[in-house]
């Protein structure tokens, strides 16, 4: 099969497209990227081989806009979560103070050295392990809104996407405690249809409201 090289818009690598798909949306092969664009060619103007090369008046091939990404978040850990964010840092960081304070004899609290260690140990390790889940947890969500639609994408080696066109949603949700408003973070719900068929919901996202300004610009603009 013939295939026309392309380069993405989204992650600007060079791929492969099959030549059936030219003037259609396609998605980057790239599994780290995988968004849409339109594998547009450019557009000119048919000339005849005749004598005296007289312009013939051409027609684009195709049209539309590449779509581009405008933006690309993940939930936040300590704006979200601020205070289970201190209470898990300040374990690992006593823990971390009584076993190596066990392990050279400085701290005691009445108890034998090994028995500081193990305690102490347990803490750090049970907090250092809670931070990097939780980490990874943000990291595996990712939120895209591109010129086009919003996406939603869970999972590392087990992906979950949804995705909404701009110009077809119908519900729009963003949700703010004093505590989210203060730390500059938020709750975003959207959907094509009804209040009760929500296709998109993210907590901890930084900036809710810019993004549901730019969602509401590009429906405006459509």
């Amino acid at each position: 099969m013939k295939s026309v090289r392309f380069r993405c818009p989204h992650c600007q690598s060079v791929v492969e497209i099959p030549a059936a798909k030219l003037g259609s949306a396609v998605e980057c092969p790239r599994e780290e990227c995988g968004l849409v664009f339109n594998a547009t060619p450019p557009s000119g103007e048919m000339y005849s081989d005749q004598p005296g090369g007289e312009s013939v008046t051409g027609v684009p091939v195709a049209s539309g806009s590449l779509e581009s990404t405008l933006f690309e978040r993940h939930p936040a850990m300590f704006r979200n979560r601020p205070f289970s964010s201190i209470g898990l840092w300040s374990l690992l960081i006593l823990g971390s103070i009584g076993f190596f304070g066990g392990l050279a004899g400085t701290f005691e609290f009445g108890l034998p050295a090994g028995v500081l260690m193990i305690v102490s140990g347990a803490v750090a390790v049970g907090a250092g392990v809670g931070l990097l889940v939780w980490w990874v947890r943000m990291m595996a969500t990712t939120l895209i809104v591109t010129t086009e639609r919003t996406i939603l994408r869970r999972g590392l080696l087990d992906r979950h996407s949804s995705e909404v066109l701009h110009e077809d949603v119908r519900n729009l949700q963003m949700n703010q405690s004093f505590t989210d408003r203060l730390m500059g973070v938020g709750s975003l719900a959207l959907s094509s249809s009804g209040q009760d068929d929500l296709e998109i919901e993210v907590k901890g996202i930084p900036n809710p409201d810019e993004i549901v300004q730019t969602i509401r610009q590009h429906q405006a603009d459509d």
